[in-house]
């Protein structure tokens, strides 16, 4: 069986990870890995960067295959004292370092196995029908092509947002990655479009004496000091069926889902409505709150499928950046960080961002009650949930009618499997996207919870036999 997988971030590795403890007989398995940065593993997310790139997610919290794989891995490594708080936020890099391992471990065990991987540091630029009647697709990159029996898209990141029309203006950064880079900028006048996740590793890689980190109307986002075991009682699959049920199995409104998320908190006793945690709100235990959040991650996916498309689409429009920035918590070390910068006033946030224009070799930003001046603009803004069509791979998905956009972002799958909808509606034998691309259907897809079942979803359809694809493509 050949088998194509796009992309060698935490998806990729994934596939690789379910293909290997999947299949009995290895020696019937040839993977091409396609990785453009040729680095096999950490992917744009774990790249080696900045030491002040944290996860925002405590030791405990990180794994692959297994909970608790990661701690291990350390330990087994000589990291005992990284090992040894398991609520603790490690540097980014070395779940990198983990996942590059794994990814070799996992070669080797193919390579043993009688079977063949292939690394190949190039994009794949198209996609057609293969033209032998053993295989479903081939794909074509850097002069070079290939039929397979399965492709898997785990493409991670999308292209960045740019919400102000600036790329290709001086001093504009639509990527802020490696932030290691951005310590260039230092003694400039920096802006920084975002004040989440991101817009914190930019602030900690410049770190200059004149930062403005800037939003549209977000608050910073609330630091966590320690995750701790929730169990839900309403945020459940049961409380799902439930409210379905009520409404006679049809979609449900948003409204609906709010008031099932509000009854969890009262549960819980967080003491706040869900309205004015979105709104930026303290509550009495940001811990708590952030620790009931992280339970729903499965559930998320869930949840966004039983919504009218009108819900999704106000949700989209009014309360996305919201949620984004109450749902992805900050490290209590990097947030302590940001309150040092804050303090000496080398680093300022200002709410109300209206505008941002290129002048005379700077940049404008315009407030709701003011303008100031910068010389270089970062975007920490986040990814866009629409397609980079752009990128040749997208584009041949889309004529040859193997994948349809999703009016909610990326391109349509099927919750159930992660198989690519076509343009006539059909699941794509064969074809399966992870990730980024999935956001339309999934909605959270940048937690490593929601990859790793769509890993494990996907490669046991994948690993079906080509006739039965066949015959339901």
């Amino acid at each position: 069986m050949k088998i194509a997988v796009l992309g060698a971030g935490y998806a990729g590795v994934s596939v690789l990870e379910n293909l290997v403890a999947t299949l009995p007989d290895l020696s019937v398995l040839s993977v091409d890995v396609f990785e453009k940065s040729r680095s096999f593993g950490p992917g744009v997310a774990y790249q080696e960067d900045a030491e002040t790139n944290l996860l925002n997610r405590p030791l405990k919290l990180m794994y692959l295959s297994r909970r608790n794989d990661f701690r291990d891995w350390l330990r087994q490594t000589g990291a005992a004292e990284a090992a040894a708080n398991e609520d603790g936020f490690l540097q980014r890099s070395l779940f990198g370092r983990f996942l590059q391992s794994r990814f070799d471990t996992l070669s080797g065990a193919v390579r043993a196995g009688g079977g063949r991987v292939r690394m190949i540091g190039a994009e794949v630029e198209a996609i057609a029908p293969s033209r032998r009647p053993d295989a479903l697709y081939h794909l074509g990159w850097a002069g070079s092509g290939s039929d397979y029996d399965a492709v898997y898209l785990c493409l991670g990141t999308n292209l960045e947002a740019d919400p102000y029309g600036l790329s290709g203006t001086p001093g504009y950064y639509r990527s802020p990655y490696p932030a290691a880079r951005l310590r260039a900028l230092k003694n400039l006048r920096v802006g920084i479009l975002g004040c989440r996740l991101t817009a914190y590793d930019v602030a900690l890689g410049v770190n200059g004496p004149q930062m403005l980190m800037t939003s549209r109307r977000a608050a910073l986002p609330k630091a966590v000091t320690a995750y701790r075991p929730v169990t839900l009682r309403y945020l459940t699959a049961d409380g799902l069926a439930a409210l379905r049920s009520g409404n006679h199995g049809a979609r449900i409104s948003l409204s609906a889902v709010m008031d099932l998320f509000e009854a969890e908190m009262r549960h819980q006793g967080v003491d706040v409505k869900f309205a004015d945690l979105l709104r930026g709100v303290n509550s009495a235990d940001n811990d708590l709150v952030s620790s009931i959040l992280a339970e729903t991650n499965m559930l998320i996916p869930q949840l966004w499928a039983s919504l009218t498309e009108r819900a999704k689409a106000a949700f989209l429009r009014h309360f996305h950046r919201l949620w984004s920035n109450m749902r992805v918590p900050i490290s209590r070390t990097n947030a302590d960080r940001i309150a040092a910068l804050q303090d000496s006033g080398a680093l300022r946030h200002r709410s109300g961002l209206r505008d941002v224009t290129a002048r005379n070799g700077h940049y404008r930003m315009v407030f709701a009650d003011g303008v100031e001046d910068v010389d270089a603009v970062i975007n920490a803004t986040g990814l866009q949930r629409g397609l980079d069509e752009r990128n040749p791979l997208i584009r041949s998905l889309l004529d040859q009618g193997f994948a349809e956009r999703d009016a909610t972002g990326g391109i349509k799958v099927q919750l159930e499997d992660c198989r690519v909808v076509t343009r006539d509606g059909r699941p794509s034998p064969g074809l399966f996207a992870l990730g980024q691309l999935t956001c339309g259907t999934f909605y959270m897809v940048n937690n490593i919870d929601v990859i790793h079942h769509q890993a494990r979803i996907a490669t046991a359809s994948g690993l079906a036999p080509i006739e039965t694809l066949r015959s339901v493509g």
